[in-house]
């Protein structure tokens, strides 16, 4: 018997026979229609059969699989790139914050400074910008940061030295020294 259209039963039939999951066969699904545990358009596993070949259910199923997939897949490229940019995000805050507390560092540095030419005094520093605030901390917080907005971005953290022949020591990044060797590998396979 050649059927034409699928219609709603049968259609009704693929949905529940696809929500069965991986471990799926017409057979689970003839059982729960038999036993009440879903709505039945149909209680023959002969009907069943014949909709699953007629309307080619195994290819809509890998069909629907696929379709699961590249949402999924589309999905986990969404979440790393707003990680990365609330990475990058962050990267660039912690740079300027370091920044902040070294301008505040040398203000306060610069105002002593002048305190001390004007009076003759030795005037110290506040204790409290001492035991808060160090250049080294800053320091910390511009390179951490630069190398996490680096990082997020997709860009080098760090430059590499290499001894190229003939012209002498050359520093590229890591990612010129990866392009330039799949240079030399696309060469190599064209030959």
């Amino acid at each position: 018997m050649k059927l034409k259209r699928e219609t709603s039963r049968a259609k009704q039939a693929f949905r529940d026979y696809y929500s069965l999951g991986a471990e799926r066969s017409l057979r689970k699904l003839y059982q729960g229609y038999t036993e009440d545990l879903l709505i039945s358009p149909t209680k023959s596993l002969a009907t069943l059969k014949m909709w699953s070949r007629a309307f080619n259910w195994q290819a809509r199923i890998e069909e629907e699989d696929r379709k699961a997939q590249e949402a999924w897949e589309r999905a986990q490229i969404r979440k790393v790139v707003e990680m990365k940019e609330k990475q990058a995000e962050e990267g660039s805050e912690l740079q300027l914050l370091g920044r902040a507390v070294i301008r505040d560092y040398l203000g306060i540095v610069k105002d002593i400074m002048k305190q001390r030419q004007e009076t003759g005094e030795r005037i110290p520093y506040p204790p409290e910008i001492i035991r808060t605030i160090s250049v080294n901390t800053s320091r910390f917080l511009i390179i951490e940061g630069a190398k996490l907005e680096a990082t997020a971005r997709g860009e080098p953290k760090e430059i590499t030295e290499v001894q190229i022949k003939g012209n002498g020591k050359q520093r590229i990044t890591s990612d010129e020294l990866r392009r330039a060797c799949r240079r030399i590998l696309d060469r190599g396979s064209q030959e």
